[in-house]
């Protein structure tokens, strides 16, 4: 079944319910469908997880990613097939390189370097909107200190798990970081063309 089945369903349920009216219904509507797709997106991301025996990273990553990504923006798919897609292919390409740094240790440290760089640039220019939904001045103003917030949190996680040599688990939140400066530099190349 589609999810757009799915959510039609549960809409039309709540019609009948009298739980929402038709001046909401596709506001709810696309909300439910976002959830649908984020929790089947977890449930994916652990599943990739177990079979690469990288769960905890896994979970991490899409974590951090999925938190810094709701707040500093950045480029967006077209369809939400498409980010799906892209979603996906982003942890499988992140876990694998979980496992080739452990193996490298020089890529730990020079990891430390590249996220703090990462972290500065996304820090100046986040949030980053899209053609498709334009933030006002005081979203801008939230979204930039929750992106702020968000990123001291995860730098000094980096800095305790670099502590406690939890390297795999380290570098799961570095790429997470990394993952979502590509999409706000190509976010911002995207508004700048069009």
């Amino acid at each position: 079944m589609k999810i757009a089945k799915i959510s039609e369903s549960f809409i039309s349920t709540l019609r009948k319910n009298n739980i929402i009216n038709e001046d909401n219904a596709e506001i709810v509507k696309y909300g439910f469908e976002l959830l649908i797709l984020k929790a089947l997106f977890f449930v994916i991301c652990i599943f990739i997880g177990v079979i690469m025996s990288e769960i905890i990273e896994s979970i991490l990553f899409a974590a951090s990613f999925t938190l810094l990504r709701s707040y500093a923006g950045g480029y967006h798919a077209k369809t939400k097939a498409k980010c799906f897609v892209l979603s996906l292919l982003t942890i499988i390409v992140a876990l694998i390189c979980c496992k080739l740094a452990v193996d490298f240790n020089w890529i730990i440290h020079v990891s430390l370097i590249i996220s703090i760089i990462s972290s500065v640039i996304i820090w100046i220019v986040a949030p980053v909107d899209t053609i498709n939904k334009r933030l006002d001045e005081l979203e801008i103003k939230m979204y930039k200190r929750k992106t702020r917030i968000v990123l001291i949190i995860e730098m000094c996680a980096l800095v305790v798990l670099l502590l406690l040599n939890l390297d795999g688990i380290y570098f799961s939140i570095v790429l997470s970081i990394i993952a979502e400066l590509f999409l706000v530099i190509t976010g911002l190349i995207s508004n700048q063309i069009q």
